[in-house]
């Protein structure tokens, strides 16, 4: 059951349903700005630390790449012909398909990051 007043206005005098209900109009105007402040600030916020993220990945990724590839260049104390055909075969085939492709698009990664 509505009240009275809502009703009709006059009831209550000076109250004016229509100011109130601007006024509440105002302050969510008001904090629907501040939230959305807020929104871009977070959002830019997560930007940034997705590019410290990726560059922290791709170092990672790099250092991986590269003790993986010590590790192998330093079987038979780096003498590969101690090592049957086939290991050979591998481990070019590992190092032309996987580690240089792999290697080369993180360098490209990584002068893109640097870039402002």
């Amino acid at each position: 059951m509505k009240a009275d007043h809502y009703a009709n206005p006059n009831k209550l005098p000076g109250y004016d349903p229509l100011e109130k209900w601007a006024c509440v109009a105002q302050e969510l105007a008001a904090k629907l700005k501040a939230a959305n402040g807020r929104v871009k600030e977070l959002r830019e916020d997560l930007d940034h630390a997705n590019e410290r993220n990726a560059n922290e990945r791709i170092k990672r990724l790099e250092e991986t790449l590269i003790g993986a590839w010590e590790i192998i260049s330093n079987v038979s104390g780096g003498d590969w012909t101690r090592q049957k055909p086939h290991w050979q075969d591998y481990v070019f085939q590992w190092r032309d398909n996987y580690f240089n492709p792999i290697m080369k698009e993180l360098s490209e990664l990584k002068a893109k990051e640097d870039k402002p």
